[in-house]
Formats: structure tokens, C-alpha cells, sequence
């Protein structure tokens, strides 16, 4: 498979990010962790960071190994992949310690373009929900 690196996000004030705000705009806070992807190849679940591929014993390797919610998905839509950010000390370093050690999902791509009909937010849009059990998240 080939490496698919995380697309570089520009400033709202940069030229290429003119129109961005046009129409309805969801805004969320930005988190301060390392950007981390997992995905399935050939029923392999697989993690890599926002440059390279990483393996177990690899912290974020080794969770989504035993992350049980993250590798149903998968499973069950072969060719999406998660993105989110994995909470460990960066510049902030004031998050409540449940935060440290936790994956954030952001954003869910397809690798195929063809295959995004099988994405389960346009297939059953109302009917998927990602829940804190389900990515084994602290839920308050």
C-alpha cells in the first residue's frame, strides 16, 4: 500500500484557504498531541504518524492493537481510514492526566474515492455514532 501522509492544514488567513468559511463552518478546538492514523490492509490493522509507519512498541501501535472498537470499524470499513490526534505532552502540558495516552479521532478518510459510498457517515449517517466505549475514551 502506498503511504498516504496527512494533508498540511493552512492558517484561516492564507490565500489557499479563501472560501473555507463560506456556507456552514464547524469550528473545534485544535488539541496538543501528535497526529496519529490507523488503518487495515489486507485485515492487518495498521498505524502510522502524520510521516511514517509505526509498530508495536510503539505507545500508539500498541493501544490501537488493543483497542478493540478501533479494529471493528475497520473491519468493517476496509478502506477508511481514522485520523486524530494522540494526547501526549507537546507544548500544553495542562490537560487533566485521564487526557495523556488517549487517541482523538478527527477525521475519517477514504483511501479510494470510489470507495466512500461505504463510509458509514454517508450510509447510515444518523445511525453510526462514535462513543466514547467505542474508542475506549474516558466518557463524562
Amino acid at each position: 500500500m502506498v503511504f498516504i501522509r496527512y494533508q498540511h492544514v493552512e492558517r484561516i488567513d492564507a490565500e489557499e484557504a479563501e472560501g473555507l468559511l463560506d456556507g456552514v463552518c464547524h469550528i473545534f478546538p485544535k488539541m496538543d498531541g501528535s497526529n496519529m492514523c490507523a488503518y487495515s490492509e489486507d485485515g492487518e490493522v495498521l498505524t502510522m504518524s502524520r510521516n511514517k509507519e509505526i509498530h508495536p512498541p510503539e505507545p500508539f501501535a500498541e493501544f490501537i492493537k488493543g483497542n478493540e472498537g478501533v479494529r471493528r470499524f475497520l473491519a468493517d470499513f476496509p478502506g477508511l481510514r481514522l485520523y486524530g490526534e494522540w494526547m501526549v505532552p507537546h507544548t500544553v502540558r495542562s490537560y487533566v492526566p485521564e487526557t495523556w495516552n488517549r487517541w482523538f479521532v478527527f477525521d475519517v478518510t477514504a483511501e479510494d474515492p470510489q470507495a466512500a459510498h461505504t463510509s458509514p457517515m454517508r450510509s447510515t449517517p444518523r445511525s453510526w455514532t462514535p462513543t466514547a466505549s467505542s474508542t475506549s475514551l474516558p466518557s463524562r
